[in-house]
């Protein structure tokens, strides 16, 4: 009987299949709408009793801020700042040849950083001196920038803690002023 209504209808197949579809999901809803009673209640009536939290129980949303990480010292006894100070000074230092600037900066930086400056010159830093007292961001106990602040900009160097037990600078990034 339903497939006659359905075929004497003047419409596509695929329409046709569109409306039993249609047809069968409304007799499911009003089926489940007759069957299933009432929904539960979102909030207490007053007859339920509310939950609450002991106060003594502490807060779990509360983050433990561990402390800034110390950084290691190298066995010789140079910090951070240390190598980096030597590094910066040596960095400014433009009055020479280029490769013995390079020479002057290599064992205060890793093998990449080396690497990277071998086609330096120091005529390309801006920086004339440094102008006042660096900073130290630490990241890790074996990682960390200092930042120094120059007549030009500033110089931020990234260190880190190598196999070897000593500083070297790792990265050079330039902030113009």
């Amino acid at each position: 009987m339903v497939g006659r209504f359905f075929s004497a209808l003047p419409v596509r197949p695929r329409t046709a299949i569109a409306l039993a579809l249609l047809a069968v999901v409304g007799v499911v809803i009003v089926i489940g709408k007759l069957i299933g009673g009432e929904a539960p209640q979102s909030f207490p009536d007053g007859s339920s009793q509310v939950s609450t939290v002991d106060p003594t129980t502490g807060n779990d949303s509360v983050v433990n801020i561990d402390p800034s990480p110390s950084l290691k010292q190298q066995s010789s006894g140079q910090t951070a700042l240390t190598v980096a100070t030597a590094f910066a000074e040596n960095w400014i230092k433009k009055n020479r040849s280029a490769s013995a600037w390079r020479n002057s900066l290599q064992p205060l930086s890793t093998k990449t950083l080396t690497g990277e400056l071998a086609q330096s010159d120091p005529i390309s830093v801006p920086a004339q001196r440094l102008s006042g007292q660096a900073t130290t961001e630490v990241h890790a106990e074996t990682s960390a920038d200092v930042i120094f602040p120059t007549d030009a900009g500033k110089l931020r160097l990234r260190l880190v803690f190598v196999a070897e037990g000593r500083w070297l600078v790792d990265g050079i990034d330039w902030e113009r002023a």
